[in-house]
């Protein structure tokens, strides 16, 4: 009995901290990527999707959480995981203003390029 007690917890332990619940399936939308092309959400594949909502003349939050994605690019590229297994999606809320040019732009000035 008490051995499995032990085994039930160690496993309920282990699947609860390696699995992220999946709460729902996003929707399959048609995104406009960086370069100005049209791509299928889903087209990212199984991949886990990290996505930030900003706009460019959001002048306090934005900026900051864009850094700290910019710093878990770099973290996961070092583990070899950005790309293969994470795909980062960045969706603007002023896509009338956030043209994929200054996005370049913002993105380039936040990597320090």
């Amino acid at each position: 009995m008490l051995v499995t007690f032990v085994a039930g917890i160690s496993y309920w332990l282990w699947w609860g901290t390696s699995r992220l619940p999946v709460v729902d399936r996003a929707p399959n939308w048609t995104l406009q990527n960086i370069n100005g092309q049209r791509e299928v959400f889903q087209d990212l594949g199984s991949r886990v999707k990290l996505i930030e909502f900003i706009f460019l003349n959001c002048p306090d939050i934005c900026p900051t959480t864009t850094i700290n994605m910019v710093k878990m690019q770099e973290e996961l590229k070092r583990k070899q995981l950005f790309g293969t297994h994470v795909a980062f999606v960045g969706i603007t809320f002023d896509p009338e203003r956030d043209n994929p040019e200054l996005i370049k732009k913002y993105a380039n000035n936040l990597m320090g390029k």
